[in-house]
């Protein structure tokens, strides 16, 4: 029998489980739902690389490496303790929709979340890191844009910003008119494509 859902126990052999090894559900092919215990600190690279993976509750996980969730089919991905994040640990997630930040670390959002152009809804909870204003998430002082999650035919980026990020508006077919602020600087590879 292939399991579609695997529950990661808090304790195992009297030890408690705060971690998952390196690959451990890499290319995993059933896989859509793994529960996890509160004790689960990290999710390192490549864990669950390249799985159907729909359903995870990572509100205790302080660390995730690289290409952690690569090509996984998440909906929406909560982070409340995060403390550390490699680039490209969620990337080419197309099926992502919402995207909830807690009080976590900064992090380079475009090198994160790559090729996620799904992306609707963020919602911040006590985020000091960033902010989300007219469907722009900026960082906290609303320099630089990350994203853009809208799907207006015009949208005008706040005076103040100096950077538009890489894949700041990658992939999306509405926008006719980008009124850009005096202050803007850089615009990063691919932020239009």
């Amino acid at each position: 029998m292939i399991a579609e859902s695997i529950t990661i126990p808090m304790q195992y052999n009297n030890r408690v489980v705060s971690q998952i090894k390196v690959d451990g559900f890499k290319d995993a092919p059933y896989l859509k739902e793994i529960i996890i215990g509160e004790a689960l600190e990290a999710v390192p690279a490549y864990t669950f690389y390249n799985t159907p993976l729909e359903i995870i509750d990572l509100d205790s996980v302080k660390e995730i490496g690289e290409f952690a969730f690569y090509n996984t089919k998440l909906a929406s991905v909560t982070l409340k303790k995060l403390e550390y994040i490699e680039d490209r640990a969620f990337v080419n997630i197309d099926t992502l929709k919402t995207l909830t930040l807690g009080n976590v670390v900064e992090f380079n959002f475009s090198r994160v979340f790559f090729g996620c152009t799904g992306l609707e809804n963020v919602i911040l909870e006590n985020n000091s890191a960033f902010a989300y204003e007219n469907n722009l998430l900026m960082n906290a002082a609303k320099t630089v844009v990350f994203r853009y999650t809208g799907k207006a035919a015009e949208v005008t980026v706040p005076e103040g910003v100096i950077k538009i990020d890489g894949d700041a508006f990658r992939n999306n077919m509405n926008l006719k008119s980008l009124e850009l602020p005096k202050s803007l600087r850089f615009i990063g590879d691919g932020a239009f494509y």
